[in-house]
């Protein structure tokens, strides 16, 4: 009886620990001047400034912050950072302290524009993902310091149908040639492209749409008339399905995280801006607060819930 009583206590609290409680932003403090970074944390219960510091870790070695990549087993943060035109990822305490940094890539081939949406770490390879505008896929590896491109152009790839990406956490990075709703994925473990299907079900077409993966599903996230829409893609027979929508305040944003099966996202009314957490398992809204924070605006460098 007490080990059922501790089990049930550890599943519980590992429950609990799944949600996250707090959106960290990260800022620069003269932008386009300096590499002096500070953080500004936010809780998603009541929309406070938990509290603001620098980030010595990063600050102090004079690298430009790209992006927040991910919160590892040591419940440290890790980030895409840049010096000389060569990759690093940079590793901090919640604090800001550094602990280590990985191995440099040196970008060979600068990548044409994409989409911030796109760009995916995969922690298992240790790598670092993108899809550019005109449908190459760059790999970014950090274990072997190595980079290289991948063309996953279709009959569709052109300047009339840009292509957007995530990676599925496990082995395949998915594509979605947006104009056409031409999908299709690369795979890690076979270094092969798949054929392309189209999506078919509930389509919403509009001119913003992007894919995001957490928790083990794929979804397309697409905006309209001020609305943020959630479709639910079955990657196998290449359908999706409306499973949230939710009003935004914005025309498009890219202000959204995820962790678990966790979905934050910032929405601005009548001149104000609230952070709400949906849960993804039964697509139902957690909570919706207001940022309190004086500090916040959309110009951070990365940012990431924990």
């Amino acid at each position: 009886m007490k080990l059922l009583y501790i089990l049930l206590i550890a599943i519980y609290f590992t429950f609990v620990q799944s949600q996250p409680s707090n959106l960290y932003l990260y800022y620069s403090t003269d932008p386009g001047e300096s590499y002096d970074y500070t953080s500004t944390i936010i809780s998603l219960s009541d929309g406070t400034e938990v509290n603001g510091t620098l980030v010595p870790g990063i600050s102090s070695q004079h690298l430009e912050l790209l992006d927040f990549l991910q919160v590892n087993s040591n419940n440290n943060f890790e980030f895409l950072v840049e010096i000389n035109g060569a990759l690093n990822i940079v590793t901090t305490t919640p604090g800001g302290q550094f602990v280590s940094k990985s191995k440099y890539v040196f970008q060979n081939r600068l990548p044409d524009t994409y989409f911030p949406p796109s760009r995916q770490f995969d922690s298992k390879r240790n790598s670092y993902y993108l899809i550019s505008t005109n449908g190459d896929l760059y790999i970014y590896n950090f274990t072997n310091s190595l980079e290289s491109v991948v063309n996953t152009t279709n009959e569709h790839g052109n300047i009339y149908s840009t292509p957007v990406g995530c990676f599925d956490g496990q082995n395949k990075y998915y594509i979605l040639y947006t104009q056409y709703n031409s999908f299709l994925y690369y795979d890690f473990t076979t270094y092969t492209n798949s054929v392309p299907i189209t999506l078919t079900g509930d389509i919403i077409q509009y001119p913003g749409q992007y894919l995001m993966s957490t928790d083990n599903q794929v979804y397309v996230i697409s905006y309209g008339h001020t609305y943020m829409y959630i479709l639910l893609v079955d990657t196998q027979e290449g359908t999706t399905k409306l499973v949230y929508s939710i009003p935004l305040g914005l025309q498009i944003s890219t202000a959204y995280w995820t962790l678990n099966q966790y979905f934050v996202l910032i929405t601005q009314q009548y001149g104000s801006n609230y952070i709400s957490t949906l849960d993804l398992n039964s697509f139902s809204l957690v909570s919706k607060t207001e940022i309190q924070s004086k500090l916040f605006d959309f110009s951070y460098y990365g940012a990431g819930v924990f």
